[in-house]
């Protein structure tokens, strides 16, 4: 399992979000959750992540935790490098 990358904005851990799909009255996708990492510190990004509807609860962390460490790796290129 790959390691999540620190935030390239502050430096901060990203924390990871797990969304509820499920609306009121039994609508939306019970038991099914939508999973994100997120920078609790300066809340610059936020991975695109996944869903529990099409993959596992573990395939979705895995998906998201990628997403995210793409995103870092695009901030840091846009940013050219630059130390923080």
């Amino acid at each position: 399992m790959k390691r999540v990358k620190d935030c390239p904005i502050c430096g901060s851990q990203p924390i990871l979000k797990v969304i509820d799909l499920e609306k009121p009255l039994g609508r939306g996708y019970p038991r099914c959750f939508s999973i994100v990492y997120y920078c609790p510190k300066c809340g610059m990004i936020e991975s695109n992540g996944s869903n529990t509807i099409y993959n596992e609860m573990e395939k979705a962390q895995e998906i998201a935790k990628t997403s995210w460490n793409e995103a870092v790796k695009k901030v840091k290129r846009l940013m050219g490098g630059r130390k923080k």
